[in-house]
């Protein structure tokens, strides 16, 4: 009896280790970290940004997983800013033009956190399903954002678009790619992200760490200052993909990783003139989940607002997304115009005062004439210089003006154009009054380094502080321009459109002045503020120029001339230039081996009126 009772506790007892294994075994397989084995892995120093440690169990009791939707779960439209008129979200009063596209077609796990974080930022922006993205014009964005957690419909059309997104972000344009899938929506995205870059094995993880403590994301110095940790970083999951960390481009940079498995889970990679930040962290999921006094998904409420923050800041003002002094369909036509065709014609254009102290105003074309018996086919542009547009209709037949800030008494002109198809064009412009508002409130604008005395031609850093605070956070897209003058009352530009970063190297113009000043213009929306520096002085830079030429007249290179112990050769235009220390008498010499000259020899007297001379000298 004793022998017979001893082989079933074996049976049992290997079917027990057997189930055991068997549950892990399938727990990774389904890409779950097993979180006792996850604690005990060790983390590369770079990883321990914080003294603060992650907990072993990152389950919490009461709160749906991020890949598997409750038993009431429905899936809730996201387009919950989608009129035909693009216009500024609610509670943005500043004038400012809609820069953010946030394409979502449902709620991210039945959260409204991208939303909300981006009126948090007070930036204005439009919603689209995936669907309407290859129709959309994307002149007036600097910041495409691309929601978590969609539908396989929404990726089905991404993966068709997802070109056009590439050609965006390579023209200068900053695109946000929330590439977590398969969350409650279920959707899964079939193709990589623009720029080639591809998925790592799918993992869904319980815990993430820092891989860059000093970027902007992580430190919060774009917001409130308030650093992400290791310990905010957990969660049931934290991330659903990583990145393959070798098909990232050169210039990449590695934000977040997973803890397990060391893969980038969060990124910056450039394409051409833009740059993408793509993400695959459960961010809006942890932003409505998280459970406030633990770190349990408290990334997203630390960060969220830093994420969105820092993307804005990217925008490249040369790509022309800061303001839409343009809309509509570009009216130059190729086609020879067919003869008997009338010309197109706009009769009237109405003007609607939305709010005259701010200069906005409604305009809308609503009588004009084309040639529909010729086959004309009407299409819509507007133009302007004196503001920028806000918002217009699908067609083009109405948009939302903003004058430029400090017009007030000026009379505004705005174009529009009709075209037909045929190769004609009509116009009409008309006029509004200027914008009385001249916001400084909330505008904070200093020079932090003042220049005391330049050398022309000398490289000079022009640093300052530019930002737009409201409720205590910075609005992103504050751009600054940069003047200077000699005399005190004629400014001269030195650039425009500066937005991220906070100093700008100046090529010191080559003048002798001793009353010069800079001015900084800093602008977001209607909200504007200027400051000018203290005076300073230029000296200038001395310099002898000139050219060789040979018996035709034609430049000739390779003749050494020299002056004041400097040494140059000509170039292939028989061009040289030379600058000397200073003010002073100096003898320029022209030499060749076996060539002579008509004069090999000048005397030149530069001084603080004439700090430059120009010599030529023939060959005979």
């Amino acid at each position: 009896m004793i022998r017979e009772m001893k082989l079933p506790r074996l049976l049992i007892m290997i079917m027990i280790l057997a189930l055991v294994l068997c549950s892990a075994s399938m727990a990774r397989a389904n890409g779950a970290e097993d979180p006792a084995s996850s604690s005990s892995s060790t983390a590369s120093p770079t990883e321990q940004s914080d003294d603060v440690e992650q907990p072993d169990n990152a389950e919490q009791p009461g709160v749906p997983s991020s890949n598997e939707a409750p038993a009431d779960y429905e899936l809730l439209p996201g387009n919950l800013a989608g009129p035909a008129m693009r216009s500024p979200s609610a509670n943005v009063s500043s004038g400012d033009a809609n820069r953010v596209l946030l394409i979502q077609e449902t709620l991210p796990w039945k959260s409204e956190a991208n939303t909300s974080v981006l009126d948090s930022l007070n930036m204005s922006y439009t919603v689209i399903p995936m669907s309407q993205f290859a129709s959309t014009d994307l002149t007036g964005y600097y910041l495409v954002i691309v929601a978590n957690d969609q539908k396989l419909d929404f990726y089905t059309d991404y993966n068709s678009v997802k070109a056009k997104l590439a050609g965006y972000v390579q023209g200068g344009g900053v695109l946000l790619m929330g590439a977590c899938d398969t969350g409650w929506a279920n959707g899964t995205i079939a193709s990589g992200l623009p720029g080639g870059v591809q998925f790592a094995p799918k993992n869904y993880d319980y815990y993430n760490v820092i891989a860059d403590s000093s970027h902007p994301i992580v430190t919060g110095e774009l917001t409130d200052n308030v650093k992400l940790t290791n310990a905010d970083l957990y969660s049931q999951y934290v991330s659903h993909r990583e990145f393959d960390e070798s098909t990232l481009p050169e210039g990449s940079k590695i934000i977040l990783q997973s803890r397990s498995t060391h893969r980038p889970t969060l990124v910056e990679y450039p394409i051409g003139k833009g740059t993408v930040i793509a993400s695959g962290l459960t961010w809006e999921y942890n932003w409505k989940y998280h459970t406030g006094g633990t770190g349990f998904g408290m990334f997203a409420r630390k960060a969220m607002d830093d994420l969105f923050a820092y993307a804005a800041s990217l925008a490249n003002p040369a790509a022309g997304y800061e303001y839409v002094r343009q809309a509509g369909v570009e009216y130059e036509q190729t086609s020879t115009p067919i003869e008997g065709a009338a010309p197109p014609q706009i009769r009237d254009i109405g003007i609607e005062a939305l709010d005259e102290d701010a200069g906005k105003y409604r305009l809308t074309i609503n009588d004009y004439a084309v040639d529909r018996a010729a086959g004309a086919e009407p299409f819509f542009f507007w133009k302007t210089e004196d503001g920028y547009f806000s918002g217009f209709s699908d067609d083009y037949t109405s948009v939302e003006f903003v004058a430029n800030p400090g017009t007030s008494g000026k009379s505004l002109e705005i174009s529009a154009y009709v075209g037909d198809n045929l190769g004609y064009i009509g116009f009409k412009t008309v006029a509004v009054q200027g914008s009385r508002i001249s916001h400084q409130d909330g505008v904070q604008l200093q020079l932090t380094s003042q220049p005391a005395e330049l050398k022309g031609w000398d490289r000079y850093d022009i640093q300052y502080d530019a930002r737009l605070i409201f409720g205590g956070k910075v609005v992103p897209g504050t751009s600054v321009d940069i003047y200077y003058t000699v005399d005190g009352t004629s400014w001269q530009p030195v650039t425009s459109g500066l937005i991220s970063g906070n100093r700008y190297t100046w090529l010191v113009p080559n003048v002798n002045a001793g009353n010069v000043r800079l001015k900084l213009v800093a602008q977001n929306g209607a909200y504007i503020k200027s400051i000018e520096s203290d005076v300073f002085s230029i000296a200038p830079s001395y310099y002898i120029e000139g050219k060789v030429l040979d018996k035709a007249g034609h430049g000739a290179s390779g003749v050494s001339v020299s002056a004041g112990g400097a040494a140059v050769v000509t170039d292939s235009d028989g061009s040289y230039f030379i600058k000397v220390t200073g003010p002073g008498t100096y003898s320029v010499q022209a030499s060749k081996t076996g060539v002579g000259f008509v004069k090999s020899s000048f005397d030149v007297t530069l001084d603080g009126k004439n700090y430059y001379d120009t010599k030529i000298f023939r060959v005979k």
